[in-house]
């Protein structure tokens, strides 16, 4: 069988260029990102019960092992196209022309990353069956039974190519064929910007592998079986037996994006096991994920690790793994639980007529903290194992160090058929890099009716309710504590001249937030005069440097007569001459384009009492 070789898209028929890969330029350019990345769709890919196993090696060849590499990669045609880059005016020109000057100049980095307990790339050469042609060839298509997991070869993948100066990554996989026996695969994909070689001009994308004719023109086919496992060794990524089925991806000089110089192989060793811990410390934990780290120059080893949980803030272990000591965690070693409802939105194709209903567990752990406040953060965790953010609550007085809380949601709250609901829409919410939930992913508009937003803006208000109660000694529970909530709402009245604040008072009574709307009552009283009177009851989300009305769902009192005014943002009691007081309930809630505020913001509830002229 004829040798592995480059074979290069030309530039199509319609002329149309391309001046590199843009989604690769929608991930952050750092090691979370790609450990984030690599990390969950192996473990995607997880093959029965047993633990999933990933491990990068970064190897700084030298001389002879860097020419024997290359001399397996077809490295003369592959040069000669990045040459083609480098004389461009690509947006990847220079990085490029750096790149091959460390190869000319005996330096060659290259990242392995190789999983196991895994399936492989399964599939054929093309379609969405399997995994090769979703991970090697496709651009946003999904194989076809991703849909249910934690990312997918969509997006995500563009990751490894950013980490590679040369834009270069190479792939070995052992997997089960249709049949059930063992197979071996190997391929290659470099993802080129339009340039001119070869004397003729190339649209960018190369593809390594068996060169084949076809009637649509020229292509490379994946390296199969035996040859595949042969060829595979020489250029790092064959599969051991012991290994089981699993891939190896290779990123050709590696480079980081976001590093200003070239960092040491121990340095970046380091943290890519840190970053693991940080990102997968929950599967870690449970023993369904090992992920470890090592590095070689010249071929000897230099550092091996291992990420270990142990690596992670213990808070965050303590708060899932540490029985509840109470309602409230007040002191370093306390622990707090509290459930909290979620409502997912309607699918499309539900013919039902409600909401799925169920709930996510908040857990919060004290610990002995002098740092900055916004270290004490809550890990929000699905199913899939990974921490998709640290959330940080804002406007949260603690006294007595921090706190360290996980959400648990999803799948990893539960085996209802409501946390299955849960799951799905919170991976829905999830933007490429799935590192947050927003309501305005393509996924969810595709998937389900409105309301994702709100049911998103509740979560987030919850979780701020349920931290600032369990971190206060009051007692919980929404319905109760007002002095709790008047900590963190600004309520008062606003009385005017100098006559009126000899002649009104008010107060404010029990408060409730429900992680969606506000119910404050008050209390206005007159110590003189004999005239009808009103008073103004408005409220206001106040923020450093803005304040904005809020609408009044509901205002009622126990005298007088009450009318919402100015687009239900104010509301006006008026009161006879012979009223010396009234109690007053109002029920605000952010205009729709503002609820995403009040989770950074103040609650400003104003009453004005004054009398008729």
């Amino acid at each position: 069988m004829a040798a592995p070789q480059w074979v290069f898209d030309p530039v199509p028929p319609s002329g149309a260029l391309s001046g590199g890969d843009p989604k690769s330029y929608l991930f952050s350019p750092n090691i979370d990102s790609l450990v984030r990345e690599v990390v969950q769709n192996a473990t995607d890919q997880q093959a029965g019960d047993d633990a999933v196993h990933v491990r990068f090696t970064l190897h700084e060849l030298a001389i002879p092992d860097r020419d024997s590499f290359l001399a397996a990669l077809d490295w003369p045609r592959l040069r000669e196209h990045l040459r083609g880059v480098a004389a461009s005016d690509s947006l990847i020109n220079g990085r490029v022309s750096d790149a091959l000057n460390d190869i000319d100049s005996g330096r060659l980095l290259v990242l392995q990353i190789e999983d196991s307990g895994t399936r492989g790339l399964t599939g054929p050469e093309d379609g969405t069956a399997g995994n090769f042609a979703a991970l090697c060839k496709h651009v946003l298509v999904t194989n076809d039974d991703k849909a249910a997991k934690g990312g997918s070869y969509g997006l995500g993948k563009a990751v490894l190519w950013r980490f590679s100066a040369l834009e270069t990554v190479l792939f070995g996989s052992a997997f089960h064929d249709e049949k059930g026996d063992q197979d071996h695969r190997l391929f290659g994909r470099t993802e080129l910007p339009f340039h001119d070689a070869e004397n003729g001009k190339w649209a960018g994308p190369g593809w390594f592998g068996v060169p084949e004719q076809l009637p649509a023109g020229r292509r490379a086919r994946s390296v199969r079986e035996a040859e595949a496992a042969q060829r595979g060794d020489a250029l790092l990524v064959g599969r051991e037996a012991a290994t089981g089925t699993g891939t190896t991806a290779l990123i050709v000089g590696f480079s980081e994006p976001a590093s200003e110089r070239p960092r040491t192989v121990p340095e970046v060793v380091h943290e890519i096991a840190l970053s693991a811990a940080k990102w997968f410390w929950p599967r870690l934990g449970d023993g369904s994920l090992v992920v470890s780290a090592r590095g070689y120059v010249g071929g000897d080893p230099v550092i091996d690790e291992l990420a270990d949980p142990a690596l992670v803030d213990p808070g965050y272990i303590v708060a899932v793994e540490d029985s509840v000591t109470g309602y409230n965690a007040l002191s370093s070693g306390d622990v707090a639980e509290k459930p909290l409802e979620f409502r997912v939105p309607r699918l499309k194709t539900d013919t039902g007529s409600g909401e799925v209903e169920g709930h996510v567990t908040l857990r919060l752990a004290r610990v002995d903290d002098d740092r900055p406040a916004d270290t004490s953060t809550v890990a929000l965790v699905r199913g899939a194992g990974m921490v998709v953010k640290y959330h940080r609550v804002p406007g949260i007085p603690l006294q007595g160090g921090g706190y360290r809380a996980v959400l648990l949601a999803g799948t990893r709250h539960g085996s209802d058929p409501s946390d299955a609901a849960i799951e799905e829409f919170l991976r829905s919410a999830e933007p490429p890099e799935h590192d947050d939930w927003v309501h305005h992913t393509n996924a969810l508009r595709s998937h389900y009716r409105p309301g994702g937003k709100a049911r998103l803006d509740e979560l987030w208000g919850k979780i701020r309710m349920a931290v600032m109660e369990m971190t206060s000694s009051k007692p919980g529970g929404s319905e109760k504590g007002p002095e709790l909530l008047a900590k963190h709402f600004q309520v008062g009245g606003r009385l005017g001249s100098q006559s009126q604040r000899h002649r009104f008072l008010v107060d404010f009574g029990r408060m409730r937030f429900d992680g969606h709307e506000w119910t404050i009552e008050g209390r206005a009283r007159r110590t003189a005069g004999d005239k009808a009177w009103h008073v103004d009851i408005g409220a206001a989300l106040a923020g450093e440097s803005v304040k904005v009305p809020m609408q009044l769902v509901s205002a009622t009192a126990d005298v007088g007569t009450v009318v919402l005014e100015r687009g239900k943002e104010r509301a006006r009691v008026t009161l006879p001459n012979t009223s010396t007081s009234v109690r007053f309930v109002v029920v605000a809630r952010p205009h729709q384009e503002d609820a995403a505020l009040a989770m950074e913001s103040t609650l400003r509830v104003e009453a004005l009492p004054r009398e008729e002229v």
